[in-house]
């Protein structure tokens, strides 16, 4: 009877999951739940969207895992947020004149993180670049089995970050071009299977407000849109991070609501 209520369980947990859901996966988080600094009032104004989107995402790490982090990303308020993406742009090698790349958005992050709270958070990518020793800010890769160059991130990848409970960074580009490149924090993403098509919401750090952005699949298998101006944009790189050894929320919520389901119908499992 235990291994029947345990396959029920199971079955539960994969009809509920959003990656199950046929023709679509999803996953959106509370858009509250993260900061919403303008990158124009830190010191790196013109090109501080990399430091300034972490920081976005540090509020929401602070938020989702109060005892792991206990406000000590981004701090509990506007002054305490700038001083972060200020520390941040240092360690970005962010400039009045020089934008992040993002092998330096990676290892800049896991400093400044690794200063606040050792010891604490995994990290995770998807990249069609590859990985640079000479633009790395002299670390080197901090996970290179999680962080996957020469790949292009996927709406499954992302849909499974959020899903997992964790942050994600992306930037934005033009294929195979790291001349370019504009990050934002995503907040959530919804894909059509079936269709090739879908959308994400995210926090824009030129402006610090919540965004839509329809999407389509395109032939050489990027997350592609056209913008205002006529010109494709698409996903070069997703980046993620997340406490070590913390439980996947949605994950629990599933379990929770699987064994509810499953004693309700044990009589069925039999």
């Amino acid at each position: 009877m235990r291994m029947k209520l345990y396959i029920c369980m199971i079955l539960v947990a994969a009809v509920l999951s959003p990656h199950s859901q046929a023709g679509t996966i999803s996953k959106f988080l509370p858009p509250d739940d993260f900061g919403h600094l303008n990158q124009h009032l830190t010191k790196c104004k013109n090109y501080g969207c990399g430091p300034t989107s972490a920081v976005n995402s540090f509020v929401f790490l602070q938020n989702m895992y109060p005892t792991t982090y206990i406000h000590s990303l981004a701090g509990l308020s506007q002054d305490t947020e700038i001083t972060a993406a200020n520390t941040l742009s240092d360690l970005m090698c962010c400039t009045t004149g020089s934008s992040t790349n993002w092998e330096k958005f990676i290892t800049g992050k896991e400093t400044y993180v690794n200063n606040q709270v050792p010891g604490s958070t995994s990290y995770g990518a998807e990249s069609t670049f590859t990985w640079d020793p000479g633009s790395d800010g002299g670390m080197p890769n901090p996970d290179p089995g999680n962080i996957k160059t020469g790949t292009i991130p996927t709406p499954s990848y992302i849909v499974s970050q959020l899903t997992a409970g964790r942050d994600v960074e992306i930037l934005v580009g033009q294929p195979y071009n790291d001349t370019f490149g504009h990050y934002v924090t995503v907040t959530g993403m919804s894909f059509d299977t079936d269709t090739g098509t879908g959308y994400f919401e995210y926090v824009d750090p030129s402006d610090g407000d919540d965004h839509r952005r329809d999407f389509t699949i395109n032939s050489n298998g990027y997350i592609s849109w056209m913008n205002s101006e006529g010109n494709e944009r698409v996903i070069n790189t997703a980046i993620s991070e997340g406490p070590i050894g913390t439980p996947e929320p949605s994950g629990m919520a599933l379990l929770v609501a699987g064994l509810a389901v499953s004693l309700a119908s044990r009589r069925r499992c039999r």
